[in-house]
């Protein structure tokens, strides 16, 4: 995922951790962040161009090896289906 999209996604209304709305200028949704670890919710704190991008990609990494923590999490079936 090229910064560009990571931008976009970033100043979007989409989280792309549950497929719910979420706030302009928030990586997840509030719930999805919750579910993060501490050095993760860290690491979303840095800027673009200075490490928020890997931080992004390891966040969605998380979410893929934890697809079902919790009711929220539950939602997470487009991470399996085909193509993705």
């Amino acid at each position: 995922m090229e910064s560009s999209e990571i931008f976009a996604i970033f100043t979007g209304t989409h989280c792309e951790g549950c497929n719910q709305p979420k706030r302009k200028r928030s990586a997840f949704c509030l719930r999805c962040y919750q579910q993060l670890p501490r050095a993760l919710k860290v690491s979303l704190w840095k800027r673009f161009g200075s490490g928020f991008e890997e931080a992004y990609h390891a966040c969605m990494s998380w979410f893929r090896e934890h697809p079902f923590q919790g009711e929220h999490r539950a939602r997470q079936k487009h991470f399996f289906e085909e193509g993705a």
